[in-house]
Formats: structure tokens, sequence, C-alpha cells
């Protein structure tokens, strides 16, 4: 059976070894750069998609797809809706949308918020 300090000639061994690399070899190690600007420019994202519900009190419950895409000022689009679980890809812009339909929105931030 081992006891609690059996590996510690191994261990410390090796960080020696690591200790002693690191003084002598430091000038091997890659240099790492730091980039400008924010996490968002480094990801680039344009487009955001998400899933909204339409409910009773929804401003655009009865309206069309084309409504829709008027109060985004075009800049999301419906890609999907689900209605009585099933999907309709495309949905084309005269569809009326009623209570409980799922829409699947892409599109900028602020016109995801406007809607």
């Amino acid at each position: 059976a081992f006891t609690m300090f059996d590996f510690t000639p191994v261990g410390a061994a090796l960080a020696a070894a690591g200790t002693i690399f690191l003084v002598l070899f430091y000038w091997l190690l890659p240099v790492r750069e730091k980039l400008g600007g924010s996490v968002n420019e480094a990801i680039n994202i344009k487009n955001y998609l998400t899933e909204a519900r339409i409910v009773r009190d929804s401003t655009v419950l009865g309206k069309t797809v084309a409504d829709l895409m008027k109060l985004s000022g075009g800049d999301a689009v419906v890609t999907s809706i689900l209605r009585n679980r099933t999907m309709r890809m495309t949905p084309l812009p005269d569809v009326v949308l009623k209570i409980n339909d799922i829409l699947l929105l892409e599109g900028d931030p602020g016109a995801l918020d406007r809607l």
C-alpha cells in the first residue's frame, strides 16, 4: 500500500527540473501577443438567433409575417414558425400569426429588441 508521501521524491524532482528549465530556457517559450479590441470585436457576431412565443396580449397577434418584418426595419428575419408542434420552414410573408406560435427569429440585436 502507498502512504501519503511515497511520491514526494518524484514530484520534487519534476518540480525542480521544471523550475530549472524555466529559469535557463525561458527564451525558448513563445511570446504571447496581446490583441487589441473587445471580445465582441474578436468574435464578430453580426446576427443573433432567438425564439419568441405569440401570447394573447401580443401586439403582433393576428398580423402577418410581413407586418412583423416592417417592425424590425428589415434587419430581422423569421426563419421558421412552430405551430401545433409542426415546423413550417421559410414562412411566407402572408402567414398570419396566431396564439402560441413560436417564431424563430434571426437578426441584428437592435432589430430583435424592437420586436
